[in-house]
């Protein structure tokens, strides 16, 4: 706190706006980084059940080939998920796994398998690896926190140099105030202080101004009420100097 009290105001100003600027850009980083996460995920998915729908279409066709689950249909459908980057799993209408893998994470899609508008089973596809973000997405975020990075450092940097601006602008009045309160505390009481700046700072060196112009007539008036005091009194004075001196000089004579 002592530390804060000797910093001139030019120092607190820079360093307020400097603070907001900062919290300005932390918090729409951090809100831009979180509406990023939430699409990228939000398209994952989308991905992923376009992917169950399009599988469970083609399960539907392979199904009518055959009219029943094969061996042969479910490696199919295997190698088609792993093509896809999914694990997928086949499962009768009575939930039994029928052939795939078992999904690693609750992030899943499962899609009917329709044959003549009857379920005969569903598909179920989910990330391969317990993610739904690919490494694609991962680079792709990886990439906008980069880019939201190095655009929050050039804000700062741009904030900063404004803040330091800004606070040069409104701290060069006083300082003014200050050098001409610091010239009449010499005696030069014809210091004033230009009507610059806001309009509070201009009405203060209003105010100023107008107070260097009373000290000014206040001090006019005592000189002349000092040089009056002196003639009035230099004329009596003359007269006793005068007898005084033709005292002494008729001693003298007697002598």
């Amino acid at each position: 706190m002592s530390i804060w009290r000797r910093l001139g105001i030019r120092v607190r100003l820079a360093l307020a706006l400097s603070g907001v600027a900062l919290l300005s850009i932390a918090f729409a980083t951090v809100l831009s980084n979180s509406g990023v996460t939430t699409r990228l995920d939000q398209s994952a998915s989308t991905r992923l059940h376009m992917a169950a729908n399009h599988t469970a279409q083609l399960a539907s066709e392979l199904y009518q080939s055959q009219h029943q689950w094969t061996p042969q249909t479910l490696a199919e459908l295997g190698h088609l998920g792993g093509v896809s980057d999914y694990r997928l799993a086949v499962y009768d209408t009575n939930g039994k796994l029928l052939g795939g893998l078992v999904p690693l994470s609750k992030t899943l899609a499962r899609q009917a398998v329709i044959v003549s508008d009857a379920s005969v089973g569903s598909i179920v596809l989910s990330p391969s690896r317990g993610q739904i973000l690919t490494g694609t997405d991962n680079a792709l975020r990886d990439g906008l926190n980069t880019d939201h990075m190095v655009a929050a450092v050039a804000a700062l940097l741009v904030g900063l140099f404004a803040a330091l601006l800004i606070a040069e602008q409104f701290s060069r009045p006083l300082r003014k105030l200050t050098e001409a309160a610091s010239m009449i505390e010499k005696g030069e009481l014809g210091a004033r202080v230009p009507l610059t700046g806001a309009p509070e700072t201009a009405a203060l060196g209003r105010a100023f101004n107008r107070l260097a112009e009373t000290l000014t007539r206040e001090e006019e008036v005592r000189r002349a009420a000092a040089a009056d005091v002196a003639h009035e009194l230099r004329t009596p004075l003359a007269g006793i100097i005068s007898r005084v001196e033709a005292a002494q000089e008729d001693r003298k004579s007697v002598v």
